[in-house]
């Protein structure tokens, strides 16, 4: 199995957490459109401004993630 993790900072303050739950719900819906995909996990960062979600996919093979290029 291959994993990609994937770390977004939202810039626009003002409409940051409607940003974030539109975001979340593009990325959870990928692995209904995308065959290749195992699995997919979203996290919200509250701790650090570090960054503010990330992304986790998963592959069965390594050709899957070069073929999408995320």
């Amino acid at each position: 199995m291959v994993k990609r993790i994937i770390l977004w900072k939202i810039k626009d303050e003002q409409n940051n957490q409607a940003n974030l739950d539109l975001l979340s719900e593009g990325l959870l819906s990928l692995k209904n459109s995308i065959s290749e995909i195992v699995s997919v996990e979203v996290g919200l960062n509250y701790s650090s401004s570090e960054f503010d979600i990330v992304f986790i996919v998963a592959f069965d093979a390594p050709f899957s993630l070069k073929q999408l290029q995320l």
